[in-house]
């Protein structure tokens, strides 16, 4: 018998119209966005991990200092989101204009970016030395250990 402490909450928002609406410091683990309108959102500081965005629409929706671990964002629009959260490993975009169109990445979460290109075989010999002159060696150094220790 499952108590009602142990049940789990169901956070279906599944294709539902919440446009401008605040959702700010909410624990919203393995919460449903999937098709939902949620244009101008604001996330600021809530729990994202396991959520599913896959087909929402997140245009101008901030996600500062949230958590977005293995958080879904598949054929998601994230046009012109301020994308600056405190965790994305594991994270999932779609790899569409509809999904980096303005999107506005934290200084921490673009530098991830490159180095998650870093991590791929170059298609020529050495241009995986620019990316690490655009980083920095230093942030270069202290990024590669943090990618490491998330493999």
């Amino acid at each position: 018998m499952v108590t009602p402490t142990e049940a789990k909450v169901v956070k279906s928002f599944y294709n539902q119209k919440l446009n401008f609406h605040n959702f700010s410091g909410q624990d919203l683990v393995d919460a449903d966005f999937r098709k939902a309108s949620l244009i101008g959102c604001n996330f600021n500081d809530a729990d994202l991990s396991y959520t599913n965005f896959e087909g929402a629409n997140l245009r101008h929706a901030t996600l500062v200092r949230s958590r977005c671990f293995r958080t879904n964002f598949k054929d998601a629009c994230l046009m012109d989101v301020d994308f600056s959260p405190k965790d994305a490993f594991g994270v999932t975009f779609s790899f569409d204009c509809n999904t980096f169109t303005g999107l506005k990445f934290s200084e921490m979460w673009w530098h991830m970016i490159l180095m998650s290109l870093l991590l791929s075989k170059p298609p020529k010999e050495n241009m995986d030395l620019d990316l690490i002159k655009a980083i920095g060696p230093e942030r270069y150094a202290g990024l590669h250990q943090i990618v490491h220790r998330n493999l």
